[in-house]
């Protein structure tokens, strides 16, 4: 069967998507989203070396943290960057991902696992803003989109499912942002489609 027929297939017409919630719904992920040289690599990068050089410095006694994805993505960037220089723009295909689990100290500690996957301006205009699609066929497409046959799902598929998007607006560009108005709008409109789609409603 083709992936196109897969789509339209049992369990409310989107198997795909049943597959992400199985493995993703529960999780917290934090999607970066926002036009290419907005920010999004840099911002993943900082945000490592703010929770291993403050939070924990201020929270050592109350709180623990490691990294358990994302080691080699963050490790390029932040040479990059120590070098005085801005990382390449993301790549269409990236499927690189930073995982950072934090827990309380103490035998009730709770823990909590933050994921945080960039998007390439490429995949960013064709998926979120680009089209007038409507909700289905809009989450349709993320989870397709860069998919391979040994893949549950596409690697963006995350982006339905997150708990938290961070939309990067760029401030040098501020004479320019009547431009942008619609895009962000649309990109709004595309988020508040996934929520409808994947949880029912958009309340939280």
């Amino acid at each position: 069967m083709s992936e196109e027929n897969d789509m339209y297939n049992v369990d409310d017409q989107n198997p795909l998507l049943t597959r992400v919630k199985e493995d993703l719904y529960d999780e917290n992920i934090v999607a970066f989203l926002g036009p290419p040289n907005s920010g999004k690599t840099v911002i993943a990068t900082l945000l490592n070396d703010s929770i291993f050089t403050h939070f924990l410095e201020e929270y050592k006694d109350e709180y623990k943290a490691n990294m358990t994805g994302g080691y080699e993505f963050l490790k390029t960037t932040r040479n990059v960057m120590l070098e005085g220089k801005f990382p390449s723009a993301t790549l269409p295909d990236n499927q690189g991902e930073v995982v950072f689990k934090i827990e309380r100290k103490g035998p009730l500690g709770q823990g909590i696992q933050i994921r945080i996957r960039d998007i390439s301006g490429e995949d960013y205009y064709t998926l979120l803003i680009s089209g007038d699609l409507d909700a289905e066929k809009r989450v349709k497409n993320v989870l397709r989109q860069h998919k391979t046959g040994s893949m549950r799902y596409g690697p963006l598929s995350f982006i339905t499912v997150a708990k938290m998007y961070v939309i990067m607006i760029d401030c040098s560009l501020y004479s320019k942002w009547k431009q942008s108005d619609l895009d962000y709008a649309h990109l709004v409109n595309s988020l508040l489609d996934f929520q409808k789609v994947v949880r029912g409603d958009v309340k939280k």
